[in-house]
């Protein structure tokens, strides 16, 4: 299994091996949409990143899956 992982990992270096991130949501605010256009590329290829949702100017979602948030 483990020789799999490591193919697998060399074939799709952009894809997240570990099954655990140990971040569950993080939220920030930026100055503007160019800060937000030259951020989410760094932070996808650091894997960093999961899924982003990016919410305009006055606009606040919050997401509850069960009890957490």
């Amino acid at each position: 299994m483990a020789e799999r992982k490591a193919a697998f990992a060399d074939q799709y270096p952009h894809v997240w091996i570990a099954p655990v991130s140990g971040i569950t949501q993080c939220q920030i605010t930026m100055p503007d949409l160019n800060s937000v256009d030259n951020l989410v590329p760094v932070l996808w290829h650091y894997n960093l990143v999961a899924d982003i949702e990016t919410i305009s100017e006055g606009v606040i979602r919050t997401f509850v899956r069960g009890e957490e948030m």
